[in-house]
């Protein structure tokens, strides 16, 4: 560490600029995190046989056929919100629970119509079947007979045959099903095209909320489909304001530790730009090295709090020593002391602490692989990169400045 001292005690401003340019240009790989979620059949990694049972299910079935979303909706706006359902693109077909005594589900919508098309063609065809081979018959019982007695014969013969429409009333297998209410509201299941845990079934979730609800605020969705779009949701809301209230909480605690202002804020632009240029290496290692499907909005969340508590750490440790040292030996040769004599202790336990979390990558779940790689490798780029070379190179080349306000900014002896 004595020889990494004295690398930064001799080009302190071309290490600062050089790693700074390099975490940047990491950053760039940031927006191709695909960090949506991902469907459970890409959740394993490796062979699975529930995986293979599933493709094969979704060759014959709709791919959302094993878990449909359920849509509770007042008795009343039934109709109105299966035509809604039907109309989507993303969903194959539309039921009911109802009253049946194996509180079985019917099709309705466009599903039932199309069971009653099939049921009316299929007694169209045997009643033009029948009325061909009765034509038949009275033509070889009445041969020689006039055209006018064949008509009239036929005639009769025809009349004793039910219409198509009284035939396809009579076999309607809906007809006589009511819908089961509870408490005024009546469930449907709506069969998506994909696969419930997909990207695209979310979508169609979000389709069907919007075109819905906006007439009907009383309708409710559920299942799998409208559970992970609120978990991806929930997690994405996570970001957007536990990540600021933590960079807020951090701050606070050390601008009291250290008593400056200029320095926590340096510590903390470098730790997170460490943890940017993380995700911006990690979103193409899973892009075009592992060909990752996406990931959960969840490991960003994840990834941050480990990166950045343990980021913030080690600062701790480097700046402490680093005032002590200065307040002695001022900032220059502060800096390089504390940065020698800490370096073999916060290094070793990177390094052990980086190893502990890559082992989550031998098990097959993608979540704790993508968490294994981030938080394995941010931890190295911090302890190796942004600790030993950019932090003290930056305090170098700012000076007693990084202390300001305190009286140790003002101490022109212990530049």
């Amino acid at each position: 560490w004595a020889k990494v001292g004295a690398l930064v005690g001799r080009h302190p401003r071309r290490l600062w600029v050089g790693i700074l340019v390099l975490l940047a240009i990491a950053l760039i790989g940031v927006p191709q995190l695909k960090a949506q979620g991902v469907s459970q059949e890409n959740l394993i990694l490796g062979a699975s046989q529930a995986r293979d049972g599933q493709a094969m299910l979704d060759r014959h079935f709709p791919s959302g056929s094993g878990s449909p979303t359920y849509v509770l909706v007042p008795e009343a706006q039934r109709d109105d919100v299966i035509a809604l359902l039907d109309k989507d693109a993303g969903v194959d077909a539309v039921s009911m629970m109802t009253t049946d005594k194996n509180k079985s589900p019917i099709p309705v919508g466009e599903a039932a119509d199309s069971i009653r098309a099939t049921i009316r063609s299929s007694i169209k065809q045997k009643r033009e079947a029948q009325l061909r081979t009765l034509k038949q018959t009275l033509q070889t019982q009445l041969a020689g007979a006039p055209q006018s007695a064949m008509d009239t014969a036929y005639s009769q013969a025809t009349a004793q045959i039910p219409s198509v429409d009284e035939l396809s009333q009579k076999a309607d297998p809906f007809k006589n099903i009511q819908p089961r209410v509870i408490d005024g509201d009546v469930m449907l299941m709506a069969t998506l095209r994909d696969p419930a845990s997909s990207v695209p079934a979310r979508e169609t979730i979000q389709r069907l909320r919007k075109s819905v609800e906006q007439n009907h605020p009383d309708v409710r969705f559920g299942g799998v489909s409208a559970i992970q779009l609120d978990t991806n949701t929930a997690s994405e809301r996570d970001i957007r304001i536990i990540i600021p209230l933590i960079l807020l909480a951090i701050t606070i605690v050390l601008m009291l530790l250290l008593r400056a202002i200029i320095a926590p804020l340096l510590l903390l632009f470098t730790t997170v730009l460490s943890f940017g240029a993380t995700i911006g290496i990690s979103a193409l290692l899973f892009n075009h090295v592992w060909n990752f499907a996406g990931a959960d909005p969840s490991v960003v969340i994840f990834g941050f709090v480990f990166l950045v508590a343990l980021g913030i750490d080690y600062n701790i440790f480097l700046m402490t020593r680093v005032r002590e040292e200065t307040m002695k030996l001022g900032v220059r040769e502060g800096t390089l002391k504390a940065l020698v004599v800490t370096g073999g202790v916060i290094t070793s336990a990177g390094i052990v602490l980086a190893a502990t979390f890559a082992a989550l990558y031998v098990i097959p779940i993608l979540f704790l692989a993508q968490i294994a790689f981030i938080v394995a490798f941010g931890v190295l780029l911090d302890t190796l990169v942004v600790r030993s070379l950019l932090v003290p190179a930056l305090t170098l080349e700012v000076g007693r400045f990084m202390w300001w306000p305190s009286k140790l900014s003002r101490n022109k002896d212990k530049e």
